[in-house]
């Protein structure tokens, strides 16, 4: 009974060993990724900057784009009234209306 018992402490004190080795390498396996994980994380973060700084005033570029071509629409519909044509922004019975 007595070489029972410490065979089932040696087959216990392996089974722990074996479980706690194996958990270890689980675990850095995890910090592993982790790791590599937070390193993309770090690098889309400094993208992110870079672009935010880059297109920090494209607001006020977009808005004077906006408003020249304002000016531009106005200006053709204002040159195919001259010119006897529909402008853009009428109805199709508008222009239904006109060619009858």
């Amino acid at each position: 009974m007595d070489t029972l018992i410490r065979v089932l402490a040696v087959v216990t004190t392996v089974y722990v060993v074996v479980l706690v080795l194996v958990l270890a390498v689980a675990l850095l396996t995890i910090l592993f990724y982790l790791r590599r994980i937070g390193g993309t994380f770090a690098r889309i973060a400094t993208l992110m900057r870079a672009v935010e700084s880059a297109t920090t005033d494209l607001n006020v570029q977009l808005g004077r784009v906006h408003q020249d071509l304002t000016a531009v629409a106005g200006a053709l519909d204002r040159t195919a009234e001259h010119l006897g044509a529909v402008p853009v922004g009428t109805s199709a019975e508008a222009q239904r209306s006109q060619v009858a």
